[in-house]
């Protein structure tokens, strides 16, 4: 949505709400950072270390409550979307990898470049496609639009085939039938 946000906001809403594009980006770069600790979240809670999770939580919300106070007056909607973004870009690159290692017995290090393998890969893969596709069929349409995404999203798939493990690729196969 990085790069799609903004055709995506002039498709779907009025001109007065475009700015919601600035906004769109902010979170959904953040989310990059913290979508891969998901299966970290799940591996604190099934071996009930869930108290570790709790701490990041409760200080990513205190840090965006803060944030917000101190953002959204000079930077309106595009200051709560980095107060959101700022603390969980921050925790999930620092603070989080720390405990989860802590909890699990593996290095931070470890859990932090595993983490973001996936994401860089995703985003050395699928950015360069996106501009391409962005300047080859402008998505000023719906059709074009879903077009420009669905490209990526195939490619990125592909890109994403070529990173999994031997015996995830297995799974993946049998998942379709195929062996």
């Amino acid at each position: 949505m990085i790069v799609y946000a903004r055709p995506f906001v002039r498709l779907w809403l009025e001109p007065e709400f475009w700015e919601a594009a600035d906004v769109m980006r902010i979170l959904a770069t953040s989310s990059a950072f913290f979508l891969p600790q998901i299966i970290g979240n799940a591996v604190l809670f099934g071996t009930d270390n869930h108290r570790y999770l709790l701490r990041v939580l409760l200080l990513e919300a205190g840090l965006k409550i803060v944030l917000a106070f101190w953002l959204v007056g000079p930077y309106g909607l595009t200051g709560m979307a980095l107060a959101a973004a700022i603390p969980q870009v921050l925790l999930y690159v620092t603070l989080y990898p720390v405990l989860l290692g802590k909890a699990i017995k593996v290095s931070p290090i470890w859990i932090g470049l595993t983490s973001l393998q996936a994401g860089f890969v995703a985003m050395f893969v699928s950015l360069p496609v996106a501009f391409l596709m962005r300047l080859w069929l402008q998505p000023n349409s719906w059709v074009t639009f879903v077009i420009d995404v669905g490209v990526v999203c195939v490619v990125g798939l592909i890109g994403g085939w070529f990173i999994l493990e031997p015996t995830d690729r297995a799974r993946v196969k049998a998942w379709f039938g195929r062996s």
